[in-house]
């Protein structure tokens, strides 16, 4: 559990990053602060865009490809925003690191419930005893 782990870390770093080197690649691209906040909100938007596929790869693929395959991304598209000569280029990266950090949650919780079993579930009559109600008799 601890790959997991650190590459939530790394997704996790890569959402804050842009932030604080944000005057520094509004400089270096000649750009507005409104599209530094496209660059930056690129990653959300591709978490966003990217659920629904992800749970359904990692049913189909499994959780410990989907955990590669979003590590190899993000890293692709980290090498890719750091040498990025313009800005297209680092905004490809940033798509790229979105789409691969996007996996890492749900890989994770999908790997997660694998090692962990099933949860057990409450039978109805048992779930009603366990859920207080007003004006119900105590024992």
């Amino acid at each position: 559990m601890a790959a997991p782990a650190l590459l939530y870390i790394f997704s996790y770093f890569h959402r804050v990053a842009p932030v604080v080197v944000a005057g520094d690649l509004m400089q270096a691209f000649a750009i507005p602060a409104a599209t530094l906040g496209t660059l930056i909100a690129v990653y959300p938007y591709c978490f966003v865009v990217m659920a629904l596929p992800n749970g359904t790869l990692a049913d189909t693929l499994g959780p410990r490809r989907m955990l590669a395959l979003g590590g190899v991304t993000m890293a692709a598209g980290s090498m890719l925003f750091g040498a990025a000569p313009a800005f297209w280029i680092a905004l490809a990266g940033r798509l790229l690191v979105g789409v691969g950090a996007s996996t890492m949650l749900i890989a994770s919780l999908r790997r997660r419930r694998r090692c962990s079993g099933s949860i057990p579930r409450l039978s109805r009559t048992r779930a009603a005893e366990t859920i207080p109600t007003p004006g119900a008799a105590r024992r």
